[in-house]
């Protein structure tokens, strides 16, 4: 897992409503210099919305995928599709991997010069046109992060100590801000864990060493067994090899942690399947760790 930002970017060049939809583990700001030198456009490219999250290489995927019947002929990470539909995107990919909330990297702000400019001249767009392009979160109605944090805080609290009460293989886990805790680690770096947040439960081997030829080594070795390790866990389970790490996933279920009264139902659910998950990649892993 990568954490990292997938961004709406626009560059003046381009065909009026087409975007550049992509992702960066770096600062999208810098990503955007960054293409505007290396391309060689007449104008910078400009960041238009962001999303700081948990996973972005998924995130990037699950958004790719909604708007693949909008992609041009251009470029993968090229899109001919309305914005509001755009942000709309990749804002329920970052509900689904897991969005990381701080004062620094919450979703972008529009303004109005530039959202006229995307949809016609200062003349042509009336403010009520403005205030329905694209549906950003100002700051003033934004939920306080940290107050969010301290939610997922006492979440992961409850969540452990029910989960300690069914297995003492978590008793050493401690809980942190946020909404993905590492599980059971099989050695530094190679990791089975769970993520809830509001969409769903993702559960996942996650490969991430410091040498990314070794976790490739070891994923193309699992992925020799990919049947094997389907049938015994009975599902099909999502395979992603990334540049610097891997892993082999599986989302399931309603994960809504902010009501109380499904917290036991949830607990339930992520242990066995991270257990399932487990008990079928491991006895391929142990022969190639």
């Amino acid at each position: 897992m990568s954490t990292g930002f997938v961004y709406i970017m626009f560059n003046p060049s381009l065909r009026s409503g087409q975007y550049k939809i992509g992702k960066t583990t770096r600062s999208p700001a810098d990503r955007a210099r960054e293409l505007s030198v290396a391309t060689g456009v007449p104008e910078p490219y400009e960041v238009l919305y962001e999303e700081h999250v948990l996973d972005c290489h998924v995130a990037e995927s699950i958004v790719h995928a909604s708007l693949k019947s909008s992609r041009t002929p251009s470029g993968k990470e090229f899109f001919a599709v309305d914005l509001k539909k755009a942000v709309s995107a990749v804002t329920k990919a970052a509900d689904e991997v897991g969005r990381i909330l701080s004062d620094e990297n919450s979703s972008m702000q529009m303004s109005s010069t530039h959202i006229k400019r995307q949809i016609g001249s200062d003349d042509e767009a009336t403010e009520s046109e403005i205030d329905v392009v694209i549906p950003i979160r100002s700051k003033r109605d934004k939920k306080d992060p940290s107050q969010e944090q301290r939610e997922y805080l006492r979440f992961w609290t409850t969540f452990l100590d029910r989960i300690s009460e069914q297995t003492s293989r978590f008793q050493k886990v401690r809980p942190g801000p946020y909404y993905h805790r590492t599980m059971i680690s099989v050695r530094p770096k190679i990791d089975y864990y769970f993520t809830v947040n509001k969409k769903s439960i993702r559960v996942e081997l996650f490969i991430a060493t410091p040498d990314p030829e070794y976790n490739r080594n070891v994923f193309e070795e699992l992925a020799t067994h990919k049947i094997e390790i389907e049938s015994k866990f009975e599902d099909s389970l999502l395979w992603q090899a990334h540049p610097k790490d891997c892993g082999i996933k599986y989302f399931f279920g309603t994960g809504d942690y902010r009501n109380d009264a499904d917290w036991n139902a949830l607990c339930n659910d992520a242990l066995a399947v991270l257990l399932r998950l487990e008990s079928s990649i491991s006895p391929h892993l142990q022969r190639v760790l």
